[in-house]
């Protein structure tokens, strides 16, 4: 019996440590919005014991009772100590908010403090980096990973015309894909794709892109079908 609790124990923690780690903006982040933000989040009129959890420097600093996150120290968080106390003018989230962590849940914030609780801004606050290497770089990557190889170059007439149907929607005049055709300079290329990104009808085609996903529509379509405020849109 000891040897078969003994395997376990070990099968546990390979498993653990071959997990991925957890990533704060994709796994605990919407944890704590969901469940705690409402109490302990930016409103301040809403905030209670003035504890913010939605930002680092606040939810690791004592605060009187002992910090919430100590990095690498689950033991010692008391936001661990609140998700699974067993008094309920401790709990947290409070029965009072109808909400109930899963047991999953309260283990990805154990393991995320475990691993240091690491803090990340949401990808859209994060400043740019520049790729390892270009598009057509990880295209080759991939298409030798696969076995394949890249075709040969298209035929200046194919070209054009594959850029004003991405580009633009529409296809070239015959006078401009013949002039197309005739430069053999290799500046030819990035002087067309500068021309139809300064067209109209590149913004055109893009923003019907954008107001479809959207789901825009000229008129509301239900009863009186009135029509929409345009504000929104633009």
């Amino acid at each position: 019996m000891k040897r078969c609790w003994l395997l376990l124990c070990l099968v546990s923690t390979n498993t653990v440590a071959g997990a991925e780690p957890i990533e704060f903006a994709r796994d605990v982040l919407p944890i704590l919005s969901a469940n705690c933000f409402a109490c302990h989040g930016p409103d301040a009129a809403e905030r209670q014991a003035d504890l913010r959890l939605d930002v680092e420097a606040n939810a690791k600093a004592d605060g009187g009772s002992g910090p919430p996150i100590v990095p690498g120290r689950p033991e010692l968080s008391t936001i661990i100590e609140r998700m699974t106390s067993d008094d309920p003018e401790l709990l947290m989230p409070p029965p009072s908010s109808h909400k109930t962590l899963k047991p999953e849940q309260i283990e990805t914030v154990r393991r995320w403090i475990a691993e240091g609780a690491t803090w990340q801004r949401h990808w859209s606050f994060q400043p740019l980096v520049k790729p390892a290497g270009t598009l057509d770089d990880q295209v080759r990557a991939d298409l030798t990973s696969r076995g394949l190889a890249l075709r040969d170059s298209a035929a200046p007439h194919t070209l054009v015309r594959r850029l004003h149907l991405d580009l633009i929607g529409l296809p070239p005049t015959p006078e401009a894909a013949d002039a197309f055709a005739a430069d053999p300079s290799p500046a030819a290329y990035e002087r067309m794709v500068d021309d139809l990104l300064a067209r109209p009808q590149y913004g055109e085609r893009w923003a019907r892109m954008w107001l479809d996903l959207a789901r825009y529509a000229d008129t509301k379509g239900y009863e009186k079908d009135l029509g929409r405020t345009m504000w929104p849109y633009r």
